[in-house]
């Protein structure tokens, strides 16, 4: 807990709504930070992985409901003055999971989507797809690809983008040109690579909120 005190410290008072974690202390619940955010822990019993969502403490006063599904799903609704909010956090397999596994999970995270949307909630997930999408290519509708992604989509990364397309999830940091140093979010430790497998998705429709994007 210390050492995400030390990370949240100097979240940016007005930008910030919330923001995703995926190695946590194993642990279930709300706990408040000492700087006033609030920390939401989802895990399994004997698991070693949490998926959390920390919510800033400037909106910590609205009413807010917290769902954690397992440890590798977990999502707060939240009603704000202006919005109904829903915030997914989500890790998918990594390629040493199989296709269907990770197909798997993409219908659980489908599922807590659409209900989403059937609650008239703006669904906004932070993602450790374990996939590259790159930019977008031909097939890709630009409103859900842009062409300011980071490397060469893989095999996994097609079947993400097949996903996002079905489902009408625009993945935002594909959107807003960066710097190359600002895009990557994973560097493999076996050869140093850096690649961007993490994403924001925000519901298609609701695109025209998008001001700026950072993972």
């Amino acid at each position: 807990i210390y050492m995400i005190n030390t990370v949240v410290t100097p979240m940016h008072p007005t930008k910030v709504l919330y923001r995703c974690f995926l190695q946590c202390p194993s642990s279930c619940g709300c706990i408040v930070l000492e700087s006033g955010h609030l920390l939401f822990l989802s895990s399994s019993f004997g698991s070693m992985r949490t998926a959390a969502v920390l919510l800033h403490r400037r909106w910590a006063h609205y009413r807010h409901s917290f769902t954690p599904m397992d440890d590798r799903l977990a999502y707060l609704d939240i009603d704000t003055d202006c919005n109904a909010l829903r915030l997914v956090c989500v890790h998918l397999p990594h390629s040493g999971y199989t296709d269907d596994l990770y197909d798997l999970a993409l219908t659980r995270l489908e599922g807590v989507v659409l209900a989403g949307r059937r609650a008239h909630r703006l669904n906004i997930v932070g993602i450790d797809a374990n996939a590259v999408l790159g930019t977008n290519v031909r097939c890709d509708d630009e409103h859900i690809i842009g062409n300011c992604g980071m490397g060469l989509r893989n095999s996994r990364g097609h079947i993400f983008a097949a996903w996002l397309h079905g489902r009408k999830l625009a993945a935002l940091n594909t959107m807003k040109e960066n710097t190359l140093e600002n895009l990557w979010t994973h560097e493999l430790w076996s050869t140093g690579e850096k690649r961007q497998i993490d994403f924001v998705l925000l519901d298609e429709v609701r695109l025209d909120v998008l001001r700026d994007i950072e993972v």
